[in-house]
């Protein structure tokens, strides 16, 4: 384990958690007043209480008759005991007990009080001597204890010498570390500033490009248009001279049918007139029914005659009309179509060049290619007709086989005159 790893770090972060080293002492001191109370506890579970007195039995022996006397109390139960009854005096006849009998007794309970006495003292002088062995004890531990915390102390203060100065080669190491990194910082942002620049002019040398390029297609689109409204004109001067063919249909028509009014009109009138002949002359009906019918004839055929005539004269003006016309739909057909057919075309090499990716090699090379397109807008072939000489340049042209997404125009006329198309790249 390094020492660094043990050095407490000064951070906002870790502060009021109470885990300092200031807390050790205070450890220990709790840990050696624990463990000095044990002690005493432990000691004094050994410690024997004194030893009550033992009681003495005293003896009386006769001098005279060697007789066993009976047991004397012993000496508490005696003073504890209540006083005997008086008995009678002995009479004159019983005999008197020696003098040497009752000394004896007397002396043997003074022993046996002597002995008592001698027995507390004893004990006595036992619990004085556990007493001062105890405190004797307690001052050893006590001292003990006062030696360990002062080592721990002085080891508390080494330890705490060594995690400063072990915090302090860590600021410097992390001193260190922050200025190679901001050096680090410093110098990859000038990295960024000259890549940003190097960005920033490429993107403006590309938005030049693609504002020519705009402005060609603006043209392009202006052309387009004016062609469509010269294409509308002309449409309109054709819609004109419909409707003249048509008025001249009409106004036929109309002829027609006011002949053929006239022609019934002066059939009425000849009938009426024959019937009022008939009525008038029986005889002159039949001559001037004779006339009658010869005019009829010669009226029926002069009307045929006029109406064929106008039918025909009608017939030859629409027909030259509508000829005239047809060539010029055919005409006007033939140059929307060519119309149209630019713009395809136009739009095909400018998505084309648009989807080209050139690499440096290709600077002032100006090669060619014929790409043949697919009914779905999408690229099928790509045949070099005029290579660069550079295969990077070259291969960037054959990589243009994946353009999808032209507009193919839907008249197969049309489609079979754009389906093919040379272009020629160039990076100016």
């Amino acid at each position: 384990m390094n020492l660094l790893d043990i050095v407490p770090t000064r951070n906002p972060q870790y502060a009021g958690r109470g885990q300092t080293p200031a807390n050790v002492p205070v450890a220990i001191s709790l840990l050696l007043h624990a463990g000095v109370l044990v002690t005493f506890i432990w000691f004094g579970r050994n410690l024997t209480p004194l030893p009550e007195p033992k009681h003495i039995q005293a003896v009386m022996v006769r001098a005279a008759a060697p007789a066993p006397a009976p047991a004397a109390p012993s000496a508490p139960a005696a003073a504890n005991a209540e006083p005997a009854p008086s008995q009678p005096e002995p009479s004159q006849s019983e005999p008197v007990k020696p003098r040497s009998v009752q000394q004896d007794s007397k002396q043997a309970a003074a022993i046996a009080a002597a002995a008592l006495a001698a027995e507390k003292a004893e004990q006595l002088a036992e619990a004085k001597r556990a007493q001062s062995i105890a405190r004797e004890q307690a001052k050893a531990e006590k001292a003990a204890a006062a030696e360990a915390q002062k080592v721990a102390a002085e080891k508390q203060a080494e330890k705490q010498a060594a995690i400063e100065s072990a915090y302090a080669l860590k600021k410097a190491k992390e001193a260190e570390k922050l200025k190679a990194e901001r050096e680090a910082l410093a110098a990859k942002k000038a990295e960024l500033a000259a890549k940003q620049d190097a960005e920033k002019q490429a993107r403006a040398q590309a938005e030049k490009q693609a504002a020519a390029k705009a402005a060609e297609l603006e043209a392009k689109k202006q052309a387009v248009e004016k062609a469509a409204a010269l294409e509308a004109k002309k449409m309109a001067a054709l819609d004109a001279k419909k409707q003249a063919i048509a008025k001249v249909a009409e106004k036929a028509e109309a002829e027609k049918a006011a002949k053929a009014r006239a022609v019934e009109d002066a059939k009425q009138a000849r009938e009426h007139a024959a019937k009022a002949q008939a009525m008038a002359d029986a005889k002159a009906a039949k001559e001037a029914k004779a006339a009658l019918d010869r005019a009829n004839k010669a009226a029926a055929a002069n009307a045929a005659s006029a109406e064929a005539l106008a039918t025909a004269d009608a017939k030859r003006r629409l027909a030259q009309a509508m000829g005239n016309d047809d060539a010029e739909i055919s005409n006007l057909k033939g140059q929307v179509k060519a119309s149209n057919i630019g713009k395809y075309k136009a739009q095909i090499e400018s998505k084309i060049k648009s989807a080209w990716r050139p690499p440096a090699s290709c600077a002032g090379l100006k090669p060619a290619a014929r790409f043949q397109l697919s009914a779905d807008g999408s690229v099928s072939s790509v045949v070099l007709t005029s290579p660069s000489g550079d295969d990077d340049c070259d291969a960037s042209i054959r990589a243009l086989g994946n353009v999808r997404g032209i507009q193919m125009p839907s008249d197969p006329d049309e489609y079979s005159q754009v389906r093919q198309a040379t272009i020629r790249f160039s990076t100016h």
